[in-house]
């Protein structure tokens, strides 16, 4: 078996950041990159995408920064575009010892277990596999299979994607009957009663996100500090949806964000800030606020509109917005 391994950074940027960018900068970003990493070898660079379509949030569903891409690696005699097979009859392999366990997630398997819908979803799996193990000889054949075929079904790790804090859809309530339907049919198709606990959602609320606008004026000392308790009293308040969508994508670039003018200034305060280099951007565009970081990261500028939101910038290019979509509105 012969495996590559996904360069994680240049896939995320075409999957997550490259969008937002026009296709000409992105093409020279992507491959001034790649240049840099690989100045003193002859390597391959495995750009994978997330299993979910990237295109569809690029100009033209990403034709101009493919062309663009692929016409620079056409000129320039150091690069070359090949395919998986192509590659590995170029390259000589090395056999590996062992491959250490985990996901392209945080190299861990967090998203699938660990919270309390993941851990139920599975003790339900695991308790119809034992089930399954132990009457499925006493049936016929016909009902066996479709026993087997239906925890087949529900062993997919895809269900736990949506279980627990980590993502959200609107067809989750019917991804979860569907994943107990699935149990419920292992015990039918054995001639069993299905458990009462599989007729009981396994999804629990889930917080989200939150705006509470401002009610008072406010003024900070900028000093990476809570100063007073009464230093944000009347701030707006918004905390983001911590869970992603379908597509893994980059986390918040703050767990909360504060927010308040005096009429000429505007004050902004991110809990938990993603290290990154902070702007806020206006209507007008964007501005270099006075930014003063310690236990909480603390900004000040010049009102320039009604409406603005906090950009992070993350080697040059725009790495995530607060909100991600839509404005923060003052008045």
């Amino acid at each position: 078996m012969h495996l590559l391994f996904r360069d994680h950074y240049h896939s995320d940027l075409i999957g997550f950041e490259y969008s937002r960018m026009g296709a000409e900068e992105a093409a020279d970003h992507f491959l001034a990159r790649i240049r840099e990493n690989t100045s003193r070898h002859d390597v391959l660079v495995p750009i994978i995408l997330d299993g979910e379509n990237a295109w569809e949030w690029y100009d033209a569903n990403g034709r101009p920064f493919l062309r663009a891409l692929y016409r620079r690696i056409s000129d320039d005699p150091r690069l070359e575009a090949t395919t998986v097979s192509q590659a590995l009859a170029r390259y000589d392999t090395r056999p590996l010892e062992s491959v250490v366990p985990g996901s392209w997630i945080n190299a861990n398997f967090d998203v699938w277990i660990g919270a309390e819908e993941d851990n139920q979803a599975w003790e339900l799996l695991l308790d119809a596999r034992r089930d399954y193990d132990e009457h499925a000889s006493k049936v016929e054949e016909v009902a066996r299979l479709l026993a087997f075929e239906e925890l087949l079904i529900a062993e997919g790790s895809d269900w736990n994607w949506w279980y627990g804090p980590e993502h959200h859809s609107e067809n989750r309530p019917e991804f979860d009957e569907l994943y107990r339907d699935h149990l419920s049919n292992v015990y039918r198709a054995l001639d069993l009663d299905p458990p009462a606990r599989l007729s009981h959602p396994i999804l629990r609320e889930q917080e989200g996100e939150l705006h509470e606008p401002p009610s008072n004026p406010i003024h900070v000392t900028l000093d990476g500090e809570v100063t007073s308790a009464f230093e944000w009293m009347g701030a707006g308040r918004y905390r983001p949806d911590l869970r992603s969508g379908a597509m893994h994508g980059s986390a918040p670039i703050a767990r909360e964000m504060f927010y308040g003018s005096d009429g000429e200034r505007l004050f902004v305060r991110l809990d938990a800030a993603q290290t990154m280099s902070p702007e806020i951007e206006f209507e007008t565009g964007p501005v270099k606020p006075r930014v003063v970081t310690g236990r909480i990261l603390e900004m000040e500028t010049a009102r320039k509109g009604n409406r603005f939101r906090v950009v992070m910038n993350r080697d040059g290019l725009p790495a995530a917005a607060l909100p991600a979509d839509g404005w923060i509105e003052l008045d």
